[in-house]
Formats: structure tokens, C-alpha cells, sequence
């Protein structure tokens, strides 16, 4: 790194601290952004005055705070001239509540703001001194929690998945300015962070740690994340973008628990299609007025579900349930629900069982896309937050709602919609992205911690549909420029999806065919995601 400049969020201590030694050892000019002035300070006075490297200079900086942000990176250039290289590493782990009924919303929150806000400003602000210099690495911290679920609290796991998203999308939109992005995910590490949350000594952790893993005879350090920073900022990885490095000796691999289980044992000793498939289930549908929702409602009460649209648009969604109530059988009613406000979420579950005595399905369908400027220049944090907070708080709460009523049933189904920027990344906003992305690792935590209540959690995740919340994003004028657009890039030809076609899909998810289907994210997008076609579509454009 000899001749870069790189800055170090939560440089002051844990993987930060290791990645800070370890950058200035090669050569890196190293500012520290870290709030724990005193650590922050000590470490760099001890670099400068003890091993010799003088270009580290600690600054404060809140990462919550765009101003501090701002400053850090601002301060940078003013005193190296350029930045080479940004770690968002800066993180918290938040309250070590594991059940959903536990989990504080304002510790959600907080950890959001930490681990989720803060990235996007630190990468936007990097992005602003890279973009013109055509040329640097943003790197993250994300978590082993992102590709494996059920052992970290929700809201940790929700924002690790967060970080990936919007380093995937940065990944499409940077790389024409020569600019990488990557995350590290590391499994369990006895850093201050882990054993101040676990509230055990540094051995215990490491005990645990080692009695757990995959890879036998190793006990992972911060030294070895900071060694992964080192290769993905370095030129030694020029090529590599896009990319979370896992690096848990391959623990997310795999899944011990039937082998675990079956060793102990061994030590102590489908429906017809016309059948109305949902007939006496009760189902809330969020987002239930319009588009996919309104699909799904009429298709849940066509099988025989009673049904309680959740919506705040109000004309819209007492006209549906007057419509589908003319109908001889139809079982359903509208509640005016803000999936943003925890009391409304609370009254329609609540309602719910006042009417019809439980609650079976949950399809926390309500979003919105936010602005549509997919730079990270453009993207405003007040933006950012309104997504989040209806797409992922809004999501989170219909889930903790329904879980409350569901766990002393022993059954039900939980179902999100998410979207294709789950999987593939680069036209949707960062924003949305990440949203989306915090959608499917909640269903993944929430798969396993509910699965002992017989409770199943799902995704599906539609590409791009003409519904009301696309076209008023585009615009009216640009629907069929849209439609077009859609049937031109598709894997699947000669098919278009509809909005139908997303509510047979929450109808097989929320029936009993699906019984045994829990933790699964379903992709409706013809195969679009399994592929990019820039490289053959180039050749054609030159005529190979």
C-alpha cells in the first residue's frame, strides 16, 4: 500500500485496529474515524512515536453523522491530497435480543443507523473524491450473519444484509469510474466488541469459537480480517469487485443439526387445482389496496381465506372490499394500517383476531421504491430512511405482530415480498437495494428462530411488474417503454409477469402445499438473475 491513503472507520479498536496496524505496516497513509477518542489517539500516538509511522492522524467521527462524515474524508485530502481507499468498518452489534418478540424497535433503529446509515455516507463521501480521480476501494464490514441466519439478534442480521446489498449495487454503478467495491463478512472473532456483547472473557469466546467450527486446529483473529482488508484494497486484487469474502473457516458451509441430532439418537438408543387451497385460513395482506397486494387479496379470497387488506390508501381499499363483499362467499374487511407506526401494525393483528379468532398468514407486502436517482451522489440519507423505514421497519413490525399471536398457536406463515434487487444488483436505487436486501435476511433469521413454533417464513422476489408503485415511479408516459424494456432484456421469452402471477406465488408460500418450504427467497424474474449477458451482447454489437 506503499503511497495510499485510506480511512479506517471504527479505526480505533477490534478489526479496525488490526486493519489500521496493519496498513500503515505496508506503507498506507491511515486516517482513524472513530467516536473512542482515547483509544482512537492512543493507537495513534503508539504507531507514530513507537513504530515509526508518521503519516496517522486519528479524527472523531460518528458515522450516524453526515457532517462528521463529511469532515473525516474532507480532512483527508487536505492533509494526504487524495483517498486511495475507504473501510466502513465502523459497526455495533446492538441488543442481543434473538426472538422477534423481544426486539426493541429503538434498538433496531440505532443499529441501523450505525451499521446501515453509516456505510451509505461514508461510501458517498468517497465516492465524491473518487469519482473525478476515476480510481479507489470502498470496503465494508459486513458479517457472517449475511450468509448464515438464526445466530445473531434481527436487527444485526437485517443490517449486515443491508451492507452487502449496497455494495453489490455501488459495485454496477462505480465500476465505470475504475472504482472497486467489496465486503469482508467474518464469522465469530474474539474482538472487544464480541466479548463486551457476549459479556464472557476473551478465552470463553475463543473456547466457543473453536468448539464451533468447520476448521479445526485455527483461532480466528482480528489480524486475519484485517489480511483480507489488505488484499481486497491492495492491487493485488484489481479485478475483484462485487465480492463478500466470507471468511469463517467455512462455517457457513453447512448446517450440523440432523447430523448432531441423529448422532444423539444413536447414542441414547398435493391438492386438487380446483380446490379452494386457503378455505378457513385468515390472511392480513400489507400494501393490500393496490398492485400485488390487491392481486393477492382477490386470489387468497377466491380460495376461501378471509381477508383483511391493510393500507392507508383508504378509497382505494374500502372500494376493493366492497367489490369483492357483492360477491356470494367473500370473507374480508379493510383496516387503515401505516406499516411505519407500531400501534397500527399492533391494531390490525389485533383486529384480526377480534374478528375471526386467529391469524394464519401475514404477507408484509407494503413498500415503496423512493426516489429513482441510482447514484450514490444522488442519494439523499433522508430518502434512505423513509425506504427503510416503510420497507424494512415496516416489514420487521407486521412480522413481531404476527409472531406474537402465531408462537402460542404453534403455526402460521409469514411471508415478504422483497424484489430481484435481492439477488442481482445495478437498476434499482441503493436505497431500494438495500431495503430489499434487509428484507430477505430478516426471513432468513426469522425462518430459524420461528421454525420451532411450526411457523414458516418466505421471500418471493418479482423483477420489475407494471403495478401502480412502478408506473408512478416512471411515469405513465413511460410504462410501455418500460414493458418493452423488460420483454427486450428477459431470459424467458414470450412471457411477461404479472402481478398475478406474484399472488399465485404468495398463494402456494401461505398454503399447506408449501408445508415443508420455510427460509426460502422465491425469484419470479424468468431467469434474468442467473445471468449477465454485457459480454455476448457487446460481441453481437461488434459483429462476432
Amino acid at each position: 500500500l506503499e503511497g495510499k491513503v485510506a480511512i479506517v472507520t471504527g479505526g480505533a479498536s477490534g478489526f479496525g485496529e488490526s486493519t489500521v496496524r496493519l496498513f500503515a505496516e505496508q506503507g498506507a497513509k491511515v486516517l482513524i474515524a472513530d467516536v473512542q477518542d482515547d483509544l482512537g489517539l492512543s493507537l495513534c500516538n503508539d504507531l507514530v512515536s513507537e513504530s515509526g509511522y508518521n503519516d496517522v492522524i486519528y479524527v472523531h467521527c460518528d458515522v450516524t453523522q453526515d457532517s462528521q462524515v463529511k469532515n473525516a474524508v474532507d480532512t483527508a485530502i487536505s492533509k494526504f491530497g487524495k483517498l486511495d481507499i475507504m473501510f466502513n468498518n465502523a459497526g455495533i452489534p446492538g441488543n442481543l435480543d434473538f426472538t422477534i418478540l423481544d426486539t426493541d424497535y429503538e434498538n433496531f433503529k440505532r443499529v441501523f443507523e450505525v451499521n446501515v446509515f453509516g456505510p451509505l455516507l461514508g461510501a458517498k463521501h468517497a465516492a465524491r473524491v473518487m469519482i473525478p480521480a476515476k480510481s479507489g476501494v470502498i470496503l465494508f464490514t459486513s458479517s457472517s450473519a449475511s450468509v448464515v441466519s438464526g445466530e445473531s439478534p434481527h436487527s444485526y442480521t437485517v443490517s449486515k444484509h443491508a451492507v452487502v446489498g449496497l455494495m453489490k449495487n455501488l459495485c454496477v454503478e462505480l465500476g465505470q469510474y475504475g472504482i472497486r467495491v467489496n465486503c469482508i463478512s467474518p464469522g465469530s472473532v474474539s474482538t472487544p466488541l464480541l466479548t463486551t456483547a457476549m459479556g464472557l472473557e476473551k478465552t470463553a469466546v475463543d473456547d466457543i469459537v473453536c468448539s464451533s467450527a468447520v476448521l479445526k486446529g485455527v483461532v480466528p483473529t482480528a489480524e486475519d480480517v484485517a489480511e483480507a482488508a489488505l488484499y481486497l484494497v491492495s492491487d493485488s486484487s484489481k479485478f475483484v469487485s462485487g465480492i463478500n469474502l466470507v471468511v469463517d473457516g467455512g462455517y457457513s458451509t453447512t448446517n450440523p443439526t440432523y447430523t448432531n441430532s441423529f448422532n444423539m439418537q444413536m447414542n441414547n438408543s398435493s391438492p386438487s387445482p380446483f380446490a379452494k387451497r386457503l378455505q378457513g385460513k385468515v390472511a392480513i395482506v400489507t400494501g393490500g389496496a393496490s398492485g400485488i397486494g390487491e392481486s393477492t387479496v382477490r386470489l387468497f379470497t377466491k380460495h376461501g381465506a378471509k381477508v383483511v387488506i391493510a393500507d392507508v390508501q383508504d378509497d382505494q381499499g374500502a372500494s376493493l372490499c366492497q367489490e369483492l363483499l357483492s360477491k356470494p362467499g367473500n370473507v374480508v374487511m379493510y383496516v387503515h394500517c401505516d406499516v411505519t407506526i407500531d400501534s397500527d401494525v399492533q391494531n390490525v393483528v389485533d383486529t384480526t383476531v377480534s374478528k375471526y379468532g386467529k391469524l394464519d398468514i401475514m404477507f408484509n407486502n407494503a413498500g415503496i421504491s423512493g426516489d429513482l436517482d441510482d447514484t450514490i451522489m444522488g442519494s439523499g440519507l433522508n430518502n434512505l430512511k423513509r425506504v427503510i423505514e416503510v420497507n424494512t421497519f415496516g416489514s420487521f413490525l407486521g412480522a413481531k405482530h404476527a409472531a406474537r399471536v402465531m408462537i402460542p398457536a404453534k403455526k402460521g406463515v409469514i411471508l415478504f415480498t422483497s424484489s430481484v434487487s435481492s439477488v442481482t444488483a445495478g437498476y434499482s436505487s441503493h436505497a431500494y437495494t438495500m431495503s430489499k436486501h434487509t428484507v430477505v435476511g430478516l426471513m432468513k433469521n426469522l425462518c430459524v428462530e420461528l421454525g420451532q413454533y411450526g411457523i414458516r417464513v418466505n421471500c418471493v422476489s418479482p423483477s420489475p411488474v407494471a403495478t401502480p408503485l412502478l408506473v408512478d415511479a416512471v411515469g405513465m408516459e413511460m410504462k410501455v417503454v418500460v414493458e418493452e424494456s423488460l420483454r427486450a432484456s428477459a431470459t424467458l421469452k414470450g412471457v411477461m409477469l404479472t402481478v398475478e402471477d406474484v399472488a399465485e406465488a404468495a398463494l402456494y408460500l401461505g398454503s399447506d402445499e408449501a408445508k415443508f418450504v420455510s427460509g426460502v427467497n422465491l425469484v419470479l424474474d424468468g431467469g434474468y438473475s442467473t445471468t449477465n449477458l454485457s459480454f455476448p451482447t457487446m460481441l453481437k454489437s461488434f459483429g462476432l
